[in-house]
């Protein structure tokens, strides 16, 4: 499993609180400062100090395809390119049938139209939660 953008580590904590065995796991992380309290509080995770958008020539498992990847990037703040950039990345790495879970604090798609079209990818809204603030909502991003 490869996790986009852990930050503090909340849900690299629920991860392997469900199970994911550290070896399992992957977390892309671009700011230095989180990367380090990352490598610190999860041993045995792989952290990698670099931007999402270097994934699809990153050598993540040994090459082997993963079955889902779980970002929280806010994808839609970031230019086109670089969103398609990372999903490029993204999907390189999954297995054939996996996804993306994006978690967004939009209700709307987090991948605007204009890169759906180019890309291909679909996007469904699974899930919400009220409990945080604001309301986050959960996404699963496909391949065609």
């Amino acid at each position: 499993m490869i996790e986009l953008g852990p930050g503090t580590g909340v849900f690299t904590r629920a991860l392997l609180e469900r199970g994911v065995k550290p070896e399992n796991l992957a977390l892309i992380e671009l700011s230095t400062a989180f990367a380090r309290r990352l490598e610190a509080d999860f041993p045995g995770v792989a952290v990698h100090n670099r931007s999402a958008a270097d994934l699809k020539e990153m050598d993540l498992f040994g090459g082997a395809p993963v079955g889902a990847v779980v970002s929280g990037l806010g994808l839609l703040a970031m230019p086109d390119d670089l969103v398609l950039a990372i999903l490029d990345g993204v999907f390189r790495h999954l297995k054939p049938g996996g996804a993306v879970i994006q978690f967004s604090y939009s209700p709307r798609s987090p991948v605007r139209t204009g890169v759906l079209d180019k890309s291909g990818y679909g996007v469904e809204r699974v899930g919400r939660t009220y409990r945080n603030l604001p309301p986050a909502f959960v996404y699963k991003i496909t391949q065609g």
